[in-house]
């Protein structure tokens, strides 16, 4: 059902608020169903590739690739600019999602047999990279429907909700993977994980069926498009800032997060469910400020939010460099401190990206912004796994306490995690909905 006139603004964004409650709960069951599983993974692509024969060299690949979710997001603007609709374009990417998943469960039967082998590692890998495409169009859609949805002083109030259930069905979904796995670490139990994963973006496609269309406000990346959009401006000083910002955030956090596990299970003999607790710690965090970060965001902004975040979670990652001296303990620490940098930051920066960036063309600023973001987050890990390699078997001894390659890591990781706060400080300079409406640019 179409909202009726007097329940949109001049912005074509919904402010019947029982409508907006209805489609934040069904947004936050979709994503429960199409993004909380594929984050509650832990420790299972590690060992799936340990048990392929791969090497830590493959581990960093691997999340490497992960980093097409941010380099595939044009992707989704291109559909937004042939489907002209938020919940059309949506339900397609959930269905190849759905075609990539059933790709992996096919991958990892047929190397169950023989315990593995370097095709299919290969298989896996490259299959995971194609699954991690579909997750960047399956963001950039959500990301741009919700900014034609829902109005500006609303993203907090509507983000949080929905994070907050999203942040539930990781608890949930990381136990139950995370014991499964443990009870039964075959390839036939990280195939039926995969499995979960397809039936779960079928079911959100049936859902997202239910919820508001808005049409895209469609940008093309060159020269006019069939349907009159415009070209979108480079020059766009708030979009350098936030390209900047994930540069420094992203570079570290991938190349960090991708060898914690290893770390884990290396240093603490960490099980999968012990890994799956310990990211537990962070969703509780983030469950508690959720609420809050939405309403602070709503009266004045999320640059001022998203800055303090970034710069206390950056400087505890000095934390896992103290695990060499105090064990586990800072570790858990960190891990509740963490939780504003999980699903809290994830709202903080997508709602910055709603305030600063043009309302026409969105899906396209986003999904060039996030291309060139893409370049650092798949280069964080590989960079990560490589630097660990070539210093394997490090160890020195530092104030009483035996240091190796992964705390040298966490600390580069933590010096250019901090470097982060500089662009959000450079944007104060920009009012937020200052951006030059995109059909002011000239056309080449």
């Amino acid at each position: 059902m179409n909202p009726g006139p007097d329940q949109i603004n001049e912005h074509g964004q919904v402010v019947d608020e029982a409508i907006l409650k209805k489609d934040r709960l069904r947004f936050g069951i979709c994503t429960i169903l199409d993004r909380s599983e594929e984050s509650s993974m832990g420790g299972v692509p590690s060992v799936l590739i340990r048990g392929l024969g791969g090497n830590e060299s493959h581990v960093g690949l691997f999340y490497t690739f992960l980093g097409l979710s941010s380099f595939s997001q044009w992707l989704g603007a291109l559909i937004l600019q042939r489907t002209r609709s938020n919940q059309k374009a949506m339900i397609i990417s959930m269905l190849i999602g759905a075609f990539f998943a059933a790709l992996i469960v096919a991958a990892i039967l047929v190397a169950a047999p023989g315990g593995g082998s370097h095709t299919m590692l290969w298989c896996y890998l490259i299959l995971s990279a194609g699954f991690s495409a579909t997750v960047g169009i399956q963001m950039n859609i959500e990301t741009s429907w919700i900014g034609d949805l829902v109005p500006r002083n609303k993203l907090g109030w509507f983000n949080s909700f929905k994070t907050i259930l999203t942040c539930l069905g990781m608890m949930g979904f990381s136990l139950v993977i995370g014991r499964w796995a443990d009870a039964s670490p075959t390839f036939f139990t990280y195939a039926g994980i995969y499995g979960l994963l397809g039936f779960s973006f079928l079911w959100a496609a049936f859902i997202f069926r239910t919820i508001t269309d808005r049409a895209p406000k469609n940008a093309t990346f060159v020269s006019k498009g069939v349907d009159g959009g415009r070209r979108m401006d480079y020059t766009c000083f708030p979009m350098w800032c936030y390209i900047a910002y994930f540069f420094f955030w992203s570079g570290s956090r991938t190349a960090f997060f991708a060898f914690i596990p290893l770390y884990l299970i290396d240093e603490f003999d960490f099980s999968m469910t012990g890994i799956a607790w310990l990211s537990n710690a962070q969703i509780v965090t983030s469950l508690v400020l959720l609420h809050f970060f939405g309403k602070i965001g709503d009266r004045m902004g999320s640059r001022i939010p998203l800055i303090l975040v970034s710069g206390v979670v950056a400087f505890c990652l000095s934390l896992w460099i103290g695990s060499a001296w105090l064990g586990v303990v800072p570790v858990i620490v960190f891990m509740f401190i963490n939780g504003g940098a999980g699903s809290v930051h994830g709202m903080l920066s997508t709602n910055l990206a709603l305030e600063y960036f043009p309302d026409k063309g969105r899906a396209a600023y986003i999904a060039f912004s996030r291309l060139c973001i893409g370049v650092i987050t798949m280069a964080g890990p590989f960079l990560g796994g490589t630097f660990l390699h070539f210093f394997k078997g490090l160890h020195f001894q530092l104030w009483g306490a035996m240091l190796n390659n992964y705390h040298l890591l966490f600390a580069v990781c933590m010096v250019m995690g901090m470097c982060s706060v500089i662009p959000l400080l450079i944007l104060g300079r920009f009012t937020r909905g200052q951006s030059a409406d995109v059909s002011e640019v000239p056309q080449t």
